[in-house]
């Protein structure tokens, strides 16, 4: 992989590979409510998608399988877990 860099947008706080190591997820800890994660293209660094998540976001990880992201919600003092394809 080259180098580059990706505009993350206020206070990125933790990036996530996917495990197939096509996409990454990156949380932004200073967005409150939306457009708080943001998923990469890990090669091309092109912003795939955004994700909505209510709260602060701090940090986050995928189950092995990529389909489930798992958030930790600052805010709600919780851990928050999202079906990645239907963002719910």
């Amino acid at each position: 992989m080259g180098r580059g860099v990706a505009a993350t947008g206020s206070q990125p706080k933790g990036a996530t590979l996917s495990p197939d190591g096509k996409r990454f997820y990156v949380t932004k800890f200073g967005q409150l409510d939306t457009r708080n994660v943001t998923i990469y293209d890990a090669y091309t660094l092109a912003i795939l998608d955004q994700l909505d998540v209510p709260g602060i976001i701090c940090e986050s990880a995928l189950s092995p399988d990529g389909h489930t992201l798992y958030i930790s919600n600052f805010s709600r003092n919780s851990v928050m877990f999202v079906d990645i394809a239907s963002k719910k």
